[in-house]
């Protein structure tokens, strides 16, 4: 008769949490339009389920998400709201694998504290609004872990082939337990837990290399896209691990500075299954450091955060014990600490806002005139095309606006038909480069000559900095004789 108790004991206290999460997160959902990734995926999906005929693709994407958000779209959803709900949903799935993990590595009460903390995580609120990929994709890398510490090596090798396709840089955990296998296990049990682990990657990763293949000729293609991009990109964007941590800390709050008293305690009480954590934690954030870094800082934590506050929520733990065995009015004063960290991370959840659920001169222009729009159709941002089924032929920012990419441009202008420019959107990189910007005014002058400006936007000074432009029937080149 003692299992009910036992087993509400164990699950009450995060079912609690997960309901109080899920009701935050329904009265804080706030609609807007889709961001520049989200847009992206969303036409990707669309471009999978409609043969081309319809949205982009960028090949170094990876198609989990864009298929998952494509296929809702075919059967005739709305893969906005669709992908909004899924992102929730993956919230709370990361949520309760946090306190799955933490009570396997540590205990139910630094679970309790990881979960409770991690459930009010900022970055997690405003990008789950997004619908990204970078939750998804931290949903199933925490699945792979805690399978793999479930010793289910079969299962969370399949499971690390979807992450990987869901988010590239998933690649990390699935890594470090590979390695994980290695030190751990003896010669023969190794060859047998190494294998399944393996033989499960290769199951779940073939299926998408075949895709790959099918989509652009070449299995590889995403990789070696991806590696050239970020190679252009990290020169132009990059910043510093400081800045990366000052810009983290103002952002989830000062719980994570018991990050290094978790650590310390490690010395004192260590296990393999902790230093598992401890490492896809710190080589996560870290890797944070190397990336690409623009306008979306704050989203590349989402893969680190979950370990940070397992750590975290272990260093609280610890400290606890110890201020509490040697004075118990400190202890009180810890918790207080603890309480004011709590109304902070409320506190910044509360300040979370997003633009106006307003549709731009793109988006309203696709809209309203899909059916007129016949293509090529060159595009400076994908959120143009989000709440449209235009197929989108040239895709002016990718891989990176540079002089090289503006001549490629110019050199096939004669082709387009409609052009949506957003200055904003065509930054040249790097900044200081005078050649590319004097190329970016030649195309804009050009574009300005041979097309007609249905709708245009300039800033005080007279510049023009957002227009959508018409080739004249007379000139387009799908007309025959209308040259």
């Amino acid at each position: 008769m003692s299992y009910f108790p036992n087993l509400a004991k164990k699950f009450v206290p995060i079912c609690t949490i997960l309901f109080v999460t899920l009701l935050i997160k329904l009265w804080w959902y706030e609609p807007h339009p889709p961001f520049w990734d989200g847009a992206v995926y969303l036409s990707m999906g669309k471009y999978l389920f409609s043969g081309g005929q319809v949205g982009l693709i960028e090949p170094f994407r990876p198609i989990i998400w864009p298929a998952i958000l494509g296929l809702f779209w075919k059967l005739g959803g709305d893969p906005i709201f669709v992908g909004r709900i899924l992102e929730m949903i993956f919230s709370l799935g990361n949520i309760g694998l946090v306190y799955l993990i933490g009570q396997r590595v540590y205990d139910q009460k630094t679970a309790l504290i990881a979960t409770f903390f991690f459930s009010l995580s900022p970055t997690y609120f405003f990008w789950e609004n997004n619908f990204y990929s970078d939750i998804p994709g931290s949903f199933l890398g925490l699945l792979v872990v805690y399978l793999f510490l479930q010793k289910q090596f079969f299962l969370s090798g399949i499971v690390g082939g979807l992450a990987f396709f869901m988010r590239f840089t998933q690649i990390i955990p699935i890594v470090l337990l590979g390695g994980f296998h290695v030190v751990e296990r003896s010669p023969l049990r190794l060859s047998l837990s190494f294998v399944r682990y393996v033989l499960g990657l290769i199951i779940s990763t073939v299926p998408f290399v075949v895709a790959y293949f099918r989509l652009y000729g070449d299995m590889f293609s995403p990789l070696k896209e991806a590696k050239e991009i970020y190679g252009q990109v990290l020169v132009y964007w990059h910043q510093e691990i400081l800045f990366c941590l000052k810009m983290f800390f103002r952002i989830e709050g000062w719980i994570f500075i018991f990050v290094p008293l978790s650590i310390i305690a490690f010395r004192r009480n260590a296990s393999k299954q902790k230093l598992m954590l401890l490492l896809i934690g710190i080589v996560s954030f870290v890797w944070v450091g190397k990336l690409p870094i623009y306008l979306d800082l704050p989203r590349f934590f989402i893969a680190s955060l979950p370990y940070l506050y397992l750590l975290s929520a272990d260093g609280i733990s610890n400290s606890y014990r110890f201020i509490k065995k040697h004075s118990v009015l400190s202890s009180y004063l810890f918790s207080i600490v603890i309480v004011i960290l709590v109304g902070m991370q409320f506190l910044k959840i509360s300040n979370i806002h997003f633009p106006r659920n307003k549709l731009n001169i793109f988006q309203l222009y696709a809209q309203q005139n899909e059916k007129d729009i016949k293509g090529p159709l060159w595009i400076s941002d994908p959120t143009a095309v989000a709440f449209s089924d235009l197929k989108v032929d040239e895709l002016m920012y990718y891989p990176i606006f540079d002089s090289k990419k503006i001549s490629t441009l110019r050199s096939n202008l004669s082709t387009a038909n409609y052009i949506f420019w957003d200055s904003r959107a065509l930054p040249c990189r790097p900044k200081d480069d005078l050649v590319c910007e004097e190329a970016k005014q030649d195309l804009l002058n050009e574009i300005k000559k041979d097309f007609k400006p249905e709708v245009y936007f300039e800033n005080p000074a007279g510049t023009l900095t957002q227009g959508i432009f018409k080739r004249p029937v007379a000139t387009r080149p799908d007309i025959p004789n209308s040259q």
